[in-house]
């Protein structure tokens, strides 16, 4: 936003100085001057479109077409700024489009046309704009060097709205890097500056900026000072979009200060806020932490009322972070109100939409790291072509004055210098893709690191309200729960232990897990006899052959066995011999059988069994009777 002000108010000033010049030609150059006017407007009507195409409208193509009708009439008359605002406005366009790369490439020329032009204010905008691209790289070590060469332009122009904008572009780029002690000083200077120009708008964003600081740093008292300082200069100017960020700020602020009856009143007003400027992410948002503030003061219906509204408004406009806030809300409201089952069934939801979240943000950040080494080796590709043509005007400068031994050692130099530099690029290029393999395969340990994590948590919660149940009858669903949480959890250790982030070695997951496990029996004693073959199995069938054996297992454990009965329960996984691309998997066992449970194909665990089974596209088949034994086998391929 500050930057295309920036951009318009250079051309104003530029038609104004075009204006004024035009007072001191002669009466025989007014016709040629006046046609050179109108072709220069003409110019600046055309990118002003582009700019409505582009913010307003949103078309990419009609943008493109302005601009480059812009750039056709600059290149008639010529009329350089033109070509400059032209290179900048596709600058611009790319950053909208995500093209970061292109984009500062677009506005690296726009910079090269203002230095040949020695307009050193367009210098300082072009720069800015270079530091906004590599900023939406997350490259922030580069973002603050091009700001600090845009402050430094800036200050050699004597244009202080500029120096302001580089400034403010410093601020956030600390900020991002979380150096708030920098970034506090770098919006501190924006605001003076903003103050000294009489920029309410200015004042009011570097404002609700220092907010931001303080509210990172945890200082949330402070932080409310500088939101309510900022909110009264939006309401001021009447800026909407400004007094919706701050109240929404506001009621965070006060959120975290568990103030949720102040919270709950800015939340609604960012609401009523939003009727006028209708932005559905902001509404979501506000709905959302409305609704947790309701959690907190016990105001379940109107929380449920809130979440189911703020769920449907994330749906809408596809915002996956406040889809998850809202999943994460319901399950607090439902644990509150003692709902178990539906806080587990949202808590379960939360935890598959965020794991989908860090996939999408881990192929996020290989994105990013791709582009940073795409602009690496284009700026390599840049500089080995301006050296290049530097040496070849040496050359030809020197032709005349050469012999022909010296020319064949020069060109023998150049191309020892050459495959020099094809060698050296070719290595650094295996570097960096190391470089990328190694981070991304960190950045996967670390997704099922917090798996593991987040379901050892859950299993410990489900203990914990065990331990809080007397009855039998209300302790064995959270028991069965427990059991299959605690599998899932096992599924993902192994798989972390093990470094292959792929396949776990099933045989092993099965003898480390059940016979080891520790079943609560009245009596009795049972053996578990387990045959299973080493074989790495991806996690999408690890995981559905692992509930189904817990199942069995737990089901034959507390059903097959009367009294002091012992017995045996047989596990076994092998290949099938007659058909060498299916695996058979066999768990039986000794007691009592079926026969006396008629409805236990309608239970909850055979469901899941079932349920499984599907995902594995597998075929099952159950032998049983009055105290004639059980036997399930089950045949399925494994997936790739």
């Amino acid at each position: 936003m500050a930057n295309r002000k920036l951009y318009w108010l250079t051309i104003v000033l530029l038609c104004l100085s075009l204006k004024v010049s035009g007072q001191f030609l002669g009466d025989s150059k007014l016709p040629e001057f006046t046609g050179r006017m109108q072709d220069t407007a003409r110019v600046l009507s055309f990118l002003e479109k582009s700019r409505l195409a582009l913010y307003e409208h949103e078309s990419y193509a009609e943008a493109k077409a302005n601009a480059d009708s812009a750039y056709l009439i600059s290149s008639q008359i010529p009329w350089k700024k033109g070509m400059i605002l032209h290179w900048n406005m596709y600058g611009l366009i790319s950053r909208a489009k995500s093209r970061y790369v292109d984009a500062i490439e677009y506005h690296t020329v726009a910079l090269d046309l203002a230095k040949e032009l020695g307009d050193v204010e367009l210098e300082a905008v072009c720069l800015n704009n270079i530091a906004v691209a590599w900023r939406r790289t997350d490259n922030h070590q580069q973002a603050i060097h091009f700001h600090a060469e845009a402050l430094k332009a800036a200050d050699k122009a004597g244009k202080i709205q500029t120096k302001m904008y580089a400034i403010n572009g410093l601020g956030n780029s600390y900020l991002a890097i979380r150096n708030y002690d920098e970034a506090k000083k770098q919006f501190e200077q924006a605001l003076e500056l903003a103050y000294k120009l009489g920029n309410d708008e200015s004042q009011a964003i570097n404002l609700n900026n220092l907010g931001d600081v303080c509210f990172e740093q945890e200082n949330y008292s402070e932080a409310l000072d500088f939101f309510k300082q900022s909110l009264k200069k939006n309401i001021e100017n009447n800026n909407r979009d400004g007094i919706l960020i701050t109240q929404i700020s506001i009621g965070k602020a006060f959120s975290m200060m568990k103030n949720y009856t102040e919270s709950a009143k800015y939340f609604n007003l960012a609401l009523e806020t939003n009727l006028v400027t209708e932005k559905k992410l902001y509404s979501a948002v506000a709905v959302l932490e409305l609704a947790y503030t309701q959690i907190q003061l016990k105001n379940f219906d109107g929380a449920e009322l809130l979440l189911t509204e703020g769920l449907a408004l994330a749906r809408e406009i596809d915002s996956k972070q406040n889809i998850a806030l809202a999943y994460q809300n319901f399950s607090e409201l439902y644990m509150q109100k003692n709902d178990f089952k539906k806080a587990y069934l949202y808590q379960i939801q939360f935890n598959l939409l965020k794991d989908s979240l860090i996939s999408e943000e881990i192929q996020q950040n290989t994105f990013r790291m791709q582009v940073n080494f795409e602009l690496d080796q284009n700026k390599k590709q840049i500089l080995f072509l301006e050296k290049d043509k530097e040496n070849q005007r040496i050359r030809a400068s020197r032709q005349l004055l050469i012999t022909v031994i010296s020319g064949i050692l020069i060109l023998a130099a150049t191309v020892i210098l050459l495959m020099y530099r094809m060698f050296r690029s070719k290595a650094q290029s295996n570097v960096q893709l190391l470089k990328l393999l190694s981070e991304k395969e960190i950045l996967l340990a670390e997704v099922h690191h917090r798996v593991k994590n987040n379901l050892a948590l859950i299993a410990g919660l489900i203990q914990l309200q065990m331990e809080n149940k007397v009855n039998p009858i209300e302790k064995q669903p959270l028991e069965e729960i427990h059991s299959r949480v605690f599998t899932f959890s096992l599924i993902y250790e192994n798989l972390y232990d093990s470094g292959d982030f792929e396949a776990i070695n099933f045989g092993n997951f099965l003898k480390k897990y059940f016979l080891n496990s520790n079943y609560d029996l009245v009596s009795g004693h049972i053996d578990i006899s387990i045959d299973a073959s080493d074989v790495l199995l991806p996690l999408k069938t690890a995981v559905p052959l692992a509930l189904i054996c817990n199942e069995l297992i737990t089901n034959s454990y507390k059903h097959a066995f009367i009294g002091n009965q012992n017995g045996i329960i047989e596990i076994s996984l092998k290949k099938n011999e007659f058909d060498t691309r299916t695996w058979q998997l066999r768990i039986a066992d000794n007691g009592i059988g079926m026969a006396n449970q008629p409805k236990v194909f309608e239970t909850t665990g055979f469901s899941i069994i079932s349920l499984n089974i599907s995902q594995l596209n597998g075929e099952f088949n159950i032998v049983t009777g009055y105290r004639k034994g059980f036997e399930f086998s089950l045949s399925f391929e494994i997936s790739e």
